[in-house]
């Protein structure tokens, strides 16, 4: 992408290229506009809900996970425009992510761990 595109040609291109790499993965179970063109955000989202539908297992833990991925996946692609799948980090920038989701983790945590000893201590608040 790049180079003297649109922002249009740019979205279509990526479009392109993000159904290319999901259909690879289903092996064409989910077909292409039959004009060779292709598919709208709506019918991304379409597709990733076939997806989730497909990795389907016996156990309910792991299917509530795998639905939680999807929608995430889903969500991320609707405010960022782009999926894991984009080449335009480098390897640092790809860790500094990684910092600041677990970073971000950590504080979840001890709020979860603070909350649980108020609750224990019989000193639980009111504020949020």
């Amino acid at each position: 992408m790049g180079g003297n595109l649109s922002s249009e040609q740019e979205d279509n291109e990526f479009q392109y290229l993000f159904m290319r790499n999901a259909m690879n993965k289903i092996e064409n179970k989910v077909p292409f506009h039959e004009d060779g063109s292709p598919p709208s955000p709506r019918s991304v989202t379409k597709t990733l809900s076939f997806l989730q539908e497909e990795m389907k297992t016996n156990d309910s833990v792991v299917n509530s996970i795998i639905s939680q991925f999807a929608e995430r996946s889903r969500v991320g692609y609707e405010k960022y425009g782009t999926t894991l799948d984009r080449t335009d980090l480098s390897l640092l920038d790809w860790v500094q992510h990684a910092q600041e989701e677990m970073m971000d983790g950590i504080l979840y945590l001890e709020k979860i761990k603070k909350t649980i000893k108020e609750r224990e201590s019989g000193t639980e608040t009111m504020e949020r």
